[in-house]
C-alpha cells in the first residue's frame, strides 16, 4: 500500500480540464506521487491515454455502489463524487491521498514533504475562512446556507467547537480517520455514506470534525495547499492587482478557477490565457470579466477599475 497518492474525481465531460490537470501534475511531480483517476466505467476508454506508471484509471462502481440514482437539490453525479472520495480508501491502494478537482493546476514544483508530515502522518488543511464569512456577497450566496449545512454534521456527530475548523475542499484524507468515521460511527447508525451526504452534501467537513472530535491521527494543521477562486469578482481584483502565477506559487502548489466561470469560448479556462504570465490576455476574457465586477462596483473605485483595464490592454502591464 502506498503512503500518499493524489485521487481525481471525474468523468467525460471534464476531460479537457482534467488533461490540463494531469499536464501541470506531470510536469511537476518531483517525487513520483501517484495519481488515481476514478470516473465512469462507460469513460474509462476516454481516459485510458493518461494511464501510466505514474497513473492509474479506476471505475468509480468498484468503490460504492449505494449512491444516488436521481437529482435532488444537487445533480446524482454532484452527490455520488462525494461518495466516492470518502469511500476510496477501503481500496486499501494508498494510506493518504489528496483529494483533487478536474479545475486545478498545479504551478510549482511538489514534494511528499508537501502533504506529509512524517511516516504515515498527513497534514490536516484546516481554515475558519473569515474573509470570505466578511465577503459581502459570498456571505450571502454560498456561507449562510453552507454554514447552517456543516451545523447539521456537528449535530449528527455531537461536535460543536467554537471556531469551526473545516476546508472547501483539497483535503488530505488519512485512511485512518476514514475507516473510524465509517466503524466507529456509521457503523453503529447502520449508515451508508449516501446518508452522510443526505444530512449535509460535505465530505470534507464530515473528514475534518470528525478527525477533530476523534483525534485519530494528530492534527497538524496547514492552510490550503491550492488557491481557490471562489468567485469572478476575487479573479479580476486579483488580476488588477498584478498576481501572476509565480506569485502563488509562492504559498500554493496549485491554483483552483471554479468551472462555472467559463466565458464565451471557454478560453477563459485554457491554462495559456488563465497563466497571468501572457501579458496579452484575449479582449473578450478582460471585457466579460469587467462585465460581471461592474454590476457590483459603482463610482470612483468602477472608474479606477476600468482605467486599470485599459492600461493593463494598451500597454500589457
Amino acid at each position: 500500500m502506498l503512503n500518499f497518492a493524489f485521487l481525481l474525481k471525474t468523468y467525460g465531460e471534464d476531460y479537457s480540464r482534467a488533461k490540463k490537470l494531469i499536464i501541470s501534475y506531470r510536469r511537476f511531480n518531483e517525487d513520483s506521487i501517484k495519481l488515481f483517476l476514478v470516473c465512469p466505467d462507460t469513460d474509462k476508454e476516454l481516459f485510458a491515454g493518461f494511464a501510466g506508471d505514474d497513473v492509474s484509471i479506476i471505475s468509480e462502481e468498484t468503490i460504492c455502489s449505494e449512491v444516488f440514482t436521481e437529482d435532488t437539490n444537487f445533480t446524482a453525479g454532484y452527490l455520488n463524487q462525494e461518495i466516492y472520495k470518502l469511500a476510496f480508501w477501503e481500496l486499501k491502494l494508498c494510506e493518504n491521498y489528496m483529494c483533487l478537482d478536474s479545475d486545478a493546476l498545479f504551478i510549482r514544483p511538489f514534494y511528499i514533504k508537501d502533504f506529509i508530515y512524517e511516516d504515515a502522518i498527513p497534514y490536516t488543511v484546516l481554515i475558519e475562512d473569515n474573509d470570505l464569512c466578511a465577503d459581502n456577497y459570498y456571505n450571502q450566496m454560498y456561507w449562510v446556507g453552507r454554514r447552517k449545512q456543516i451545523a447539521k454534521i456537528e449535530d449528527a456527530i455531537g461536535y460543536h467547537p467554537h471556531h469551526l475548523l473545516t476546508c472547501h475542499g483539497f483535503q488530505i484524507f488519512s485512511g485512518t480517520v476514514l475507516k473510524s468515521l465509517k466503524e466507529d460511527f456509521m457503523a453503529e447508525r447502520g449508515y451508508e455514506y449516501k446518508d452522510l451526504i443526505q444530512i449535509a452534501p460535505y465530505e470534507f467537513s464530515w473528514y475534518n470534525l470528525w478527525l477533530q472530535k476523534t483525534k485519530k491521527i494528530p492534527i497538524n494543521p496547514i492552510e490550503p495547499l491550492f488557491k481557490t477562486i471562489h468567485l469572478k469578482q476575487h479573479h479580476i481584483n486579483y488580476y488588477l492587482a498584478g498576481m501572476r502565477f509565480n506569485d502563488w506559487a509562492r504559498s500554493y502548489v496549485g491554483i483552483i478557477v471554479n468551472s462555472n466561470y467559463g466565458v464565451g469560448s471557454g478560453e477563459y479556462e485554457d491554462l495559456s490565457v488563465y497563466n497571468y504570465d501572457n501579458a496579452d490576455i484575449p479582449d473578450d476574457i478582460i471585457v466579460n470579466n469587467y462585465r460581471f465586477y461592474k454590476k457590483l462596483m459603482a463610482g470612483r473605485i468602477l472608474r479606477r477599475a476600468k482605467s486599470a483595464v485599459k492600461r493593463i490592454l494598451r500597454h500589457g502591464k
